[in-house]
């Protein structure tokens, strides 16, 4: 059995709008997935009430969904971590010290 259309052609919408989103996060963009959480919610509720038999194939795209968002969040972490890197260097270099590759200097060039 075939799960419902409807359904099923929601599930894999948002799936390709997570990949959408994966991408425009590799690629430094800022996405909005704050009603993400409502929305996987509402689709995990229906996929739970769609027979078994047609479940499968639904349940494969919410997981994918989900992998996604782990992606998501690695590129996010990533990202974050750059970010930190940078704003240590920025420290040390105001906090007095300078680094060896650009010294402090109040000269403009």
């Amino acid at each position: 059995m075939t799960p419902n259309p409807d359904l099923l052609e929601a599930v894999l919408k948002l799936k390709a709008e997570m990949q959408s989103n994966l991408a425009k996060t590799k690629n430094g963009d800022i996405v909005d997935i704050s009603k993400l959480p409502g929305r996987l919610l509402d689709l995990h509720n229906q996929v739970q009430n769609t027979p078994e038999e047609g479940r499968s194939i639904l349940s494969t795209a919410l997981e994918d969904i989900l992998a996604i968002l782990d992606d998501m969040s690695g590129e996010i972490q990533k990202r974050y971590n750059e970010i930190s890197d940078q704003v240590s260097i920025l420290d040390e270099g105001s906090s007095g010290q300078s680094s060896p590759a650009e010294p402090h200097s109040n000269k403009k060039e």
